[in-house]
């Protein structure tokens, strides 16, 4: 059964205030490292799974977490392998006292910069396009193997859909011709830390991430580059900006032989896309649904990246066309509209619900 943790009194006695995480903070960063720490605070934003420090020490600044269930590691080294200094390293730090309870600790590096969500990029046009571009850059750098037969696309997961995702169904074939990239599970703008000057220093948060066919893991381009406001999605000034220097930017930085793949299979990249928009939105367990991102998906169907639109806007589906479909959505899922409650990746397939971390 998954544990969550709404509060520090959700912890066991020994961890179940600020003052006891700060103090074994410190007590494993000397274990660990074998060098004193001075300090030890919480960082604002608190996952529903853990509790993350930011311990300074002699040398410089750690993360400690505190986690109610046990990581997967393997994960944030490859991501780190690939994407380099971005990714955060980490390490499970032995205690016995704390398994007994049923917390697992883990080191990590720290690195410097505010979520983009707190950044000056999100509100600032020009910045905004450099760290789109920027986190393109670091993207780019995800390739991970060309797809073989032991390793197909997930394609089959959108088939209790069928009726609203035939299109989608009749091309997913094309995934077979993709690479795979390393993928993260839940790209926002929580889990990307950026700098001043509007560059990415961080991605963080890994767990849950897999390898999938390359533009599965874009599909939160929307989202990053756009914002929902009171439910409702739009693209601010600078959205195309923004969104095809991201492209331009991971294209760019692409090796020259999987570059050609994908330059001569631009159709299967725009599938993929929207296979990725349609599984973030959608939970064939579940009974409900975040409904800004419902609401919008019809509207993100229907995006055309850069390489194939050329000058043309992103979407082509209009207002009143969108709204009819997404009518249609609801009702085909029976979702109750007074339910808008919005749950975090991993509560969702932890809960079996659907979510998105937008701005509401």
């Amino acid at each position: 059964m998954t544990k969550f943790i709404y509060s520090d009194s959700d912890l066991r006695a020994s961890l179940n205030t600020g003052a006891k995480q700060n103090a074994k903070a410190k007590e494993l960063a000397l274990s660990h490292l074998n060098i004193r720490a001075m300090k030890a605070r919480s960082v604002d934003i608190q996952g529903f799974f853990s509790r993350t420090l930011i311990v300074t020490t002699e040398s410089g600044k750690i993360i400690v977490q505190l986690r109610v269930e046990p990581l997967d590691i393997d994960i944030f080294r490859r991501a780190r392998q690939a994407l380099g200094d971005v990714v955060p390293d980490i390490a499970k730090i032995r205690d016995e006292a704390l398994e007994r309870e049923e917390i697992w600790p883990y080191y990590m590096t720290f690195i410097p910069g505010r979520t983009w969500q707190r950044s000056a990029a999100f509100c600032n046009r020009a910045l905004n396009v450099t760290c789109a571009k920027s986190l393109g850059r670091s993207l780019s750098h995800g390739f991970s193997a060309m797809v073989d037969e032991e390793n197909r696309p997930r394609a089959n997961q959108i088939k209790p859909f069928r009726e609203d995702t035939q299109r989608l169904l009749d091309n997913s074939d094309q995934l077979k011709t993709l690479p795979l990239f390393i993928s993260h599970a839940d790209l926002n703008h929580v889990n990307i830390l950026v700098q001043e000057d509007g560059e990415v220093s961080g991605i963080v948060d890994w767990e849950l991430s897999s390898d999938l066919p390359f533009g599965m893991g874009c599909c939160r381009i929307h989202d990053l580059v756009g914002r929902f406001t009171v439910g409702e999605f739009h693209m601010p000034e600078g959205f195309e900006d923004a969104e095809r220097g991201f492209w331009e930017a991971i294209l760019d930085g692409i090796p020259t032989d999987v570059r050609r793949v994908l330059d001569t299979n631009l159709y299967a990249v725009q599938t993929s896309i929207h296979i990725g928009a349609l599984l973030d939105t959608l939970d064939i367990q579940s009974d409900s649904f975040n409904l800004a991102g419902l609401k919008a998906l019809p509207k993100f169907l229907t995006y055309r990246i850069p390489a194939l639109r050329g000058q043309e806007p992103p979407y082509i589906l209009g207002e009143r066309s969108q709204n009819m479909e997404m009518c249609s959505l609801l009702a085909h899922y029976d979702v109750n509209p007074l339910h808008n409650a919005t749950y975090s990746r991993k509560e969702r397939l932890a809960k079996g619900r659907v979510d998105e971390k937008r701005e509401m």
